[in-house]
């Protein structure tokens, strides 16, 4: 197994500092000229050798070519770019990573790496921050966790994938940035795969109703993860299976349809 390179919130945020003020084409020739995944990085001593920095290379032009399809290095402000850009690395590194030691994918530092080290022009480029911030590096998205620019979109083919099935990234591919967001980054819920993947199979099952219904599907969706949520207490339901679970999840959006509709009457 692979091993990946680590670095500290620490070292990210000495990073950010000298990114501050450098526009996303600066910080790729910054980054070009530098070559960091060059250097000796710390990796874990057991469970598989460190990655070549040949491989590290191959990683980052791969995700630079999608980048580019969409827009890469000019604001990547529309939503449609934005979200096109993250169904295809999500795929990306799923396939790519899939020699990685797992416990490597489950350490944030492992992830602080590769956006603050590898990736920078690109983490800038896809979260260029907003307002008085805009063009500044935003460091959730650079630090390791479920916000972090690349992480998250690995995290949603943990969690969504369907390896059995004829399109393994259907459910991905049919769900929004604001529904996956509000998915995945639900730590009751990403807990576990099963659940959040019933949760995103009831969500598309749903589409055709809540069209008829006329109303915003992003709003039920967020509706009934309220009401998913406020389950948690009264009942495990990331222990249900089968009916049972499906008939919680089939009440929290049908009512949630419900309410949606009772607004717009």
């Amino acid at each position: 197994m692979l091993l990946l390179p680590r670095i500290s919130i620490s070292e990210v945020d000495l990073l950010l500092d000298e990114y501050r003020g450098l526009s996303v084409n600066e910080l790729a020739a910054r980054t070009e000229q530098l070559r960091p995944w060059l250097k000796s990085r710390p990796t874990s001593p057991t469970g598989g050798y460190p990655v070549d920095s040949a491989v590290l290379e191959t990683w980052r032009r791969g995700i630079l070519s999608i980048a580019y399809e969409w827009g890469y290095p000019i604001d990547s402000g529309r939503d449609k770019q934005r979200g096109e850009f993250d169904r295809k690395v999500t795929k990306f590194l799923w396939q790519q990573l899939s020699e990685v030691a797992p416990g490597d994918l489950m350490r944030g530092e492992t992830w602080a790496f590769l956006t603050t080290e590898l990736l920078p022009d690109v983490t800038l480029w896809r979260f260029p921050g907003q307002g008085s911030d805009r063009g500044l590096p935003v460091r959730r998205r650079f630090i390791g966790g479920q916000r972090n620019a690349f992480q998250r979109l690995w995290t949603r083919a943990l969690l969504l994938r369907q390896d059995t099935a004829a399109e393994p990234y259907h459910l991905i591919d049919s769900m929004s940035e604001d529904e996956l967001v509000g998915l995945i980054e639900r730590p009751n819920v990403s807990a576990s795969p099963e659940l959040a993947q019933a949760i995103a199979r009831t969500l598309v099952g749903f589409s055709s109703d809540i069209s008829d219904a006329g109303v915003k599907r992003e709003e039920v969706h967020r509706g009934a993860m309220l009401r998913i949520r406020a389950r948690f207490p009264v009942i495990a339901i990331d222990f249900l299976e089968g009916e049972e679970l499906q008939a919680e999840l089939d009440r929290a959006y049908w009512n949630a349809l419900e309410a949606e509709k009772a607004k717009h009457s």
